[in-house]
């Protein structure tokens, strides 16, 4: 008996019966550990607390229970400075490969822009980053619809926190959400919706009531838990149901009843062999056929997607992956980015490395808005008491209760003191303890937050107007949260990098886009996802999305056009000048170009129209130029050449003659210095070698003139001893030796 294969894919085998019920064991795995992180709860408070129902007990007569949501207050503040700003996207090659026209990345980001902003992509981002921090983890699903609009449109689906799940379920970080092994998103559809999608199993599809209720979503009922017990609006309902009764002689329910679909996306190896025979003839005629087996994956990308319901007993789908077009070349289809990737992205509010569905700022600060609540209730109900007055009234003051009224009358008490015993009763004072408490936890709220330096910056007697200081609070913002900034951004690219992949797979007909030109202007373009089948890598400016301060820019705009850092056309520009362009325009025609402009109107002729701007635009020193070497015609000669209908000499043309003339004197100029400099320069090194050479004559004759000198110094020295010797001997004869002198006869 042949060993049976064992399978170690995730789900059995397509159209096993045992597909469905394994599909539920996943969502059953899923659910069991939600509750055991207590993610269910706690997402069912965090909802209860953004919408203000933050005490668990019912207010009791005379006891009031008074909330002020700062956390309301800081979960908006958050989205809107996360969301003020659509993002920066950014396409850009692979590699540096020169065979593909830098334009085509040029119009792969054009089109990604036109999508973001036709499609309202600003508001589903608004809409994830509130799913993130109210949950801790935002989900997004980028689909194609063919029906969304003509021709099909890709679409980007909200997904809730509550209706998804990674298998395995220990995972650790969003962005391991491509290794798992399944990502279920599971959500109630209307039981109609779900008959008109698949007609063929309508008949099998049923009402999962029951199933939904454990799914431990509570946030119907907390919206309604306070709807009230009866009035108009109940009769009103009731009234209709018996009326609809009375026609119909029984209620259509199924308009009412849900149905919970389960779509497991999941990871399946399997392969199948594809047989291809060939025929050989080898050289004695005879023919053998050849069997080729080619393996190759069963599922693009190894992605299957299963849709079930009514428990796992019924499969609705059990497809390859959707998000690649079957028609597609294989090739091509692999260099796209959803061949081997869920449509899932999902980005933490804040992280934690120990679960990858993270957790929110409202579980820091639940706490301290509680405490918040119960001080301003003690203050409340201080304020209640105090606010009832008493008046004491002696019974001995002879002035009976009824006469003291707000009314202008007559008091007659009995006596003086007896009179001066009609007063109110002292209230007790607020304790300086209360009011101080309150301004502490706001204070550590804010502090906890993380948007303490803002709201302070707003107090009355802390505003903050210096575009620098502005700068500085939007900087520091910024930094505090960078965190959230990094998984938006991330989330954002994720977004368009599916995106761009289902251009690539589903944009098969031509489509317009518009974008902005280098000059400001609407532009148009057809574009087809056939030519952006190319390697590219879409990026997502981090921090695009964080608000920028209009006043700054506006201020740092007027201080750089002072110094002539920027023109005016710039300067217009960050001011936001309303028809800027035609300022700028009428700006460098000045007076007489709008005169010219006016003239041409009334019937001038064109050339000198053409002349008059030529003339305009000449810088002075130009113009005197052009006038002195004649250049440029005179004005009779225009007029001559336009009645006698011929082609008046363009100013332009000569002006440009002049400029090339001047620019051949400027660089024969440039030439005839350079070589100027290289004769200097090598009249400077024979002049350097000459001095060189007299430093040398110099050395030498200093050493000659030494040696002449010593010689002279040593002949001294000799003559002066010889002299000394013979001054000697003279003295020794003229003391008493004999002279050998002989007299002459």
């Amino acid at each position: 008996m042949a060993e049976e294969k064992i399978s170690y894919e995730v789900l059995p085998a397509e159209g096993d019966k045992d597909v469905g019920l394994k599909v539920y064991s996943i969502l059953k795995t899923i659910i069991d550990d939600k509750e055991t992180l207590g993610l269910i709860k706690r997402w069912n408070r965090n909802y209860e607390l953004k919408r203000g129902k933050h005490w668990r007990n019912k207010t009791k007569a005379g006891v009031p229970l008074i909330t002020a949501n700062l956390i309301h207050k800081h979960r908006m503040n958050t989205i809107n400075l996360l969301t003020d700003n659509s993002p920066i996207f950014n396409v850009a090659k692979i590699n540096d490969s020169e065979e593909i026209d830098q334009e085509l990345y040029e119009n792969l980001q054009r089109t990604a822009e036109h999508w973001w902003n036709e499609q309202e992509q600003q508001d589903i981002f608004d809409s994830s980053v509130n799913n993130g921090e109210d949950y801790g983890i935002a989900v997004e699903k980028v689909v194609f619809d063919p029906d969304l609009e003509e021709g099909g449109e890709v679409e980007t689906i909200i997904v809730d926190p509550f209706h998804f799940g990674v298998y395995p379920v220990n995972w650790t970080n969003p962005r391991y959400l491509q290794k798992s092994l399944a990502v279920l998103h599971y959500y109630p559809i209307s039981l109609n919706e779900a008959r008109r999608r698949w007609p063929g199993k309508a008949g099998e599809i049923k009402s999962d009531g029951d199933i939904l209720k454990e799914l431990g979503d509570e946030r119907k009922e907390i919206n309604t838990q306070e709807a009230g017990k009866g009035g108009i609006l109940t009769t009103y309902a009731s009234t209709a149901y018996n009326i609809i009764n009375f026609f119909k002689g029984a209620r259509d329910t199924s308009d009412d009843e849900e149905v919970l679909l389960v779509e497991a996306w999941v990871r399946d190896y399997r392969t199948v062999t594809d047989k291809t025979e060939e025929q050989h003839v080898d050289e004695m005629g005879n023919i053998a056929v050849v069997v080729n087996e080619v393996t190759r994956p069963k599922y693009p990308g190894y992605i299957r997607r299963v849709t079930v319901c009514n428990s796992g007993q019924l499969v609705l789908e059990d497809t390859t992956n959707p998000n690649i077009n079957p028609s597609m070349p294989e090739e091509q289809a692999m260099r796209t980015y959803l061949w081997d990737k869920f449509p899932f992205a999902a980005a933490n509010s804040i992280k934690d490395t120990a679960s990858g569905w993270g957790h929110s700022d409202i579980e820091q600060l639940e706490d301290l808005n509680i405490e918040f609540n119960k001080a301003l209730s003690q203050l409340v109900l201080i304020k209640d008491k105090v606010s009832r007055l008493k008046l004491i009234n002696p019974k001995t003051s002879g002035v009976p209760n009824d006469a003291l009224t707000n009314f202008p009358g007559i008091l007659n008490p009995v006596n003086a003191q007896e009179g001066n015993g009609i007063h109110y009763l002292d209230y007790p004072r607020v304790p300086a303890d209360l009011q101080n408490a309150i301004s502490l936890f706001k204070d550590m709220f804010f502090l906890v937050s993380g948007s303490f330096d803002l709201d302070m910056a707003r107090e009355p007697g802390r505003a903050v107007l210096a575009y620098k200081a502005i700068a500085a609070l939007l900087e520091r913002v910024n930094t505090m949260m960078r965190g959230k900034v990094r998984s938006y951004s991330r989330l954002i690219r994720e977004r368009g990098r599916m995106y761009l992949s289902m251009v690539q797979n589903f944009y098969t007909e031509d489509r317009w886009i518009t974008y902005k030109d280098p000059e400001g202007n609407d532009a148009y373009r057809k574009v087809n996802g056939q030519d952006f089948r190319i390697p590219f890598k879409l990026t997502v400016v981090t921090g695009s999305t964080m608000p920028v301060s209009k006043v700054q820019l506006r201020e740092e705009a007027v201080a750089l056009f002072e110094k002539g850092a920027i023109d005016q056309e710039e300067l217009l520009d960050h001011l936001e000048w309303s028809g800027r362009s035609t300022v700028v325009r009428r700006m460098k025609q000045g007076v007489i170009g709008q005169l010219t402009e006016k003239m041409g109107a009334l019937g001038m002729p064109e050339p000198f129209a053409e002349y008059m701007n030529v003339l305009i635009g000449m810088k002075d020193n130009d113009f005197k130029r052009a006038i002195r070497d004649g250049q440029i015609p005179k004005f009779d000669e225009v007029i001559k050449a336009v009645q006698d209908g011929e082609e008046p000499p363009d100013p332009k043309e000569e002006t440009d003659i002049m400029l090339k003339q001047a620019e051949t004197k400027a660089k024969m100029a440039e030439a005839g210095r350079l070589e100027a400099e290289a004769a200097l320069a090598a009249q400077k090194a024979i002049t350097e070698q000459i001095k060189q050479q007299v430093q040398m004559a110099g050395v030498e004759y200093d050493n000659e003139q030494l040696k002449i000198d010593r010689a002279k110094v040593v002949a001294d020295i000799k003559k002066g001893e010889r002299e000394n010797r013979e001054f000697g001997n003279r003295i020794k004869q003229e003391r008493g030796m004999k002279s050998n002198n002989k007299e002459e006869e």
